[in-house]
């Protein structure tokens, strides 16, 4: 039967058959009527074959195990999807078996490339579809697996990427696998230190994206924008696109994570600002600010450490930010800018900083109180009050005993 449709198939091709080109040539109602019934009869078969294969593939790796055997069924399903896709672009069907396709290339060919390019098909034919949103996901799932793939380095003295088999995976410069976004918390509690807050790390050294990094932000950008419109579709009372853009903030904070790694701190702290705005009492959000703090470590930026993590803690609620971890941000924050403050000689504004440390953490950061007492203490020297320098000194160890910057006052 295959080989009869087949055969069919192929003298009702338009591009080799006599027969097409002879009636075509006549242009009367007998002739359109005959092409039209053949090109009605070749859909239908050339559909039944490659579903035929499709589920054949399926069956094969459910009932024996043998993924290589049914991969070859998978390899002729997709072939005869993308042929019905060439002969019938516009048919009613093209859009299912163009997702089809998408899916067979990613799952059981692990041909990314062709996946990404499927399931960009597939929303191109139909932005409302009922496959919209995991066709969006695809080409991102795809474009992950091709930078997995993708070996690559940057040379700073080129400015240009060259990919060789030493270089790392690319898939590295992204902060997540698929959706599943890192976590900053593990299991048992670990108190923050200040050397963390104050980030240990320089600036890393700004690099262009690879064009995978790019195609990776673009797709991911590209997800949000259609599930933005499928939120307004919904509004406006079309149904099935309801429920959907759930992954929204995830897919939000990988694209910014792809500039992390490159150092592209402008273009990386908009981004995860717009995953906070986006949706504040979302998980991801809270991720996206403690990224943020730590960017803001980098940049030495502490007004900005201080403006989030008060921020953060005006919140009545949060999942993972610990408020002592906050208060703790506030008070390491606080105390770089007095110390900057007094670089710069602005002695007052200096001690109103340690000032505001010492009234708001005496109790609960003890230490942190105590180094901010005794930085006023040198401070006071530097103003030549050195009377208040000794008291101060004097507060140190009569205050806080057991810190570690008594012995020294």
């Amino acid at each position: 039967i295959e080989a009869a449709m087949r055969r069919f198939l192929a003298f009702t091709d338009a591009r080799t058959s006599p027969w097409v080109q002879a009636l075509k040539s006549k242009k009367d109602g007998k002739a359109s009527e005959a092409l039209d019934k053949a090109d009605k009869m070749g859909e239908a078969y050339l559909l039944y074959i490659s579903n035929y294969y499709h589920q054949l593939a399926q069956k094969t790796e459910e009932e024996t195990k043998d993924a290589e055997k049914a991969k070859t069924y998978y390899g002729k399903a997709v072939a005869d999807y993308e042929e019905f896709m060439r002969r019938w672009p516009n048919a009613k069907k093209t859009y299912v078996v163009s997702f089809y396709a998408a899916e067979i290339y990613y799952d059981f060919l692990k041909d990314f490339d062709k996946a990404r390019k499927a399931y960009e098909r597939t929303i191109r034919l139909d932005p409302e579809g009922e496959f919209l949103e995991d066709a969006a996901l695809g080409v991102i799932y795809s474009t992950e697996e091709l930078m997995r793939n993708k070996r690559a380095c940057w040379l700073d003295k080129d400015q240009k990427w060259v990919e060789r088999p030493d270089c790392p995976p690319l898939v590295a410069s992204v902060a997540g696998d698929g959706v599943k976004v890192t976590k900053f918390k593990t299991a048992k509690k670990e108190e923050l230190t200040e050397e963390q807050i104050k980030g240990a790390n320089l600036p890393k050294q700004r690099q262009e994206l690879h064009e995978l990094e790019k195609s990776y932000v673009a797709a991911a950008d590209k997800y949000v924008e259609l599930m933005e419109k499928s939120k307004e579709g919904c509004a406006k009372g079309n149904k099935k696109l309801c429920g959907k853009g759930k992954k929204v903030p995830e897919i939000m904070y990988l694209a910014a994570s792809a500039y992390y790694d490159r150092g592209q701190y402008k273009e990386e702290i908009g981004g995860y600002e717009r995953v906070y705005k986006y949706q504040e009492d979302n998980k991801v959000a809270e991720i996206a600010v403690k990224t943020l703090i730590d960017i803001y470590a980098r940049l030495k930026e502490w007004p900005k450490i201080e403006e989030w993590a008060e921020l953060m803690l005006k919140r009545k609620s949060r999942l993972i930010l610990d408020a002592k971890d906050l208060k703790k941000y506030v008070a390491v924050s606080v105390a770089e800018q007095a110390k900057e403050l007094a670089d710069k000689k602005d002695y007052d504004g200096a001690h109103a900083k340690y000032d505001k440390i010492l009234a708001r953490f005496k109790q609960e950061e003890p230490e942190l109180a105590a180094v901010a007492l005794y930085n006023k203490g040198l401070i006071y020297e530097l103003q030549q009050q050195d009377k208040t320098a000794i008291d101060t000194y004097a507060r140190v160890v009569k205050e806080f005993p057991k810190s570690k910057v008594a012995q020294e006052a």
